[in-house]
């Protein structure tokens, strides 16, 4: 039971390196707003008042964000964590 406690917490270190790898290959607005939106868990309103933007604006932000990290090229490293 513990080994497996400790694969468990290896495992997610590893796809939280990978997942940082892949958010560090975006633009700096589109990071932030995956950043707020997921680590910080806030609404798109709430983001919107935080980096002071039109809530379209961080919409689309993160819209092209999400779209970025499916590219294979940089969707490779973290496919292993979802299949």
């Amino acid at each position: 039971m513990a080994n497996r406690r400790y694969e468990d917490s290896t495992e997610r270190a590893a796809m939280q390196r990978e997942v940082i790898a892949a958010m560090l290959t975006l633009p700096d607005d589109q990071w932030l707003v995956l950043f707020h939106r997921y680590y910080n868990c806030l609404t798109i309103g709430r983001v919107a008042e935080v980096l002071d933007m039109p809530r379209e604006k961080v919409r689309k932000l993160e819209a092209r964000a999400i779209r970025a990290l499916r590219h294979p090229d940089i969707s490779q490293g973290l496919k292993v964590y979802v299949e």
